[in-house]
């Protein structure tokens, strides 16, 4: 994690903020992730206790790889197959923990990046990504920084791409 840490978003709102060492600060607890939880103290326990809920919660929203392509995907970023909640969760912070389950994501603090600028519902998915999550070929080193986020929905909701003009949104 950065040493300012990173900023848990619901669409444009800032909902917490959670440092490398635990430390936290809620702004909006009842925008909080159903689970994820985090506390204001600063004791050690719960300074452990938000990092490991932080680090769960990001790992939950990586693609996982039962689903299909998803080693694909996983090696065309460069990622490895992590098994540790950590690992999962940097994988995961590499595109602002985005899912289509929900509007929640994550951004390091400070950043203004917007909801509008990265969400899977409304932005253009390059010929490349399609290329990936849909038909499992490889991507290059070369064309590697094209991939977007996690497009699963865990099996949750069913999926269609809609084609307006040149560019497909979910």
């Amino acid at each position: 994690m950065q040493k300012d840490g990173y900023e848990i978003m619901h669409l444009e709102r800032r909902v917490a903020k959670i440092d490398s060492h635990g430390h936290c600060k809620i702004y909006y607890k009842t925008f909080l992730p159903y689970h994820l939880y985090l506390e204001e103290q600063d004791d050690i326990d719960t300074l452990v206790n938000n990092l490991t809920n932080f680090y769960y919660w990001c790992a939950s929203r990586i693609l996982t790889l039962d689903r299909t392509f998803a080693k694909e995907i996983l090696n065309s970023i460069g990622a490895t197959q992590a098994v540790t909640d950590r690992d999962r969760a940097q994988i995961a912070l590499s595109y602002h923990c985005l899912s289509l389950t929900d509007v929640f994501w994550v951004r390091h603090a400070g950043e203004k990046t917007t909801f509008a600028e990265l969400n899977l519902y409304e932005n253009h998915l390059s010929n490349v990504f399609v290329d990936v999550a849909l038909k499992g070929r490889q991507m290059t080193v070369q064309n590697s920084h094209l991939i977007a986020g996690d497009v699963s929905t865990n099996g949750c909701f069913p999926k269609t791409w809609i084609r307006h003009g040149e560019e497909f949104f979910v």
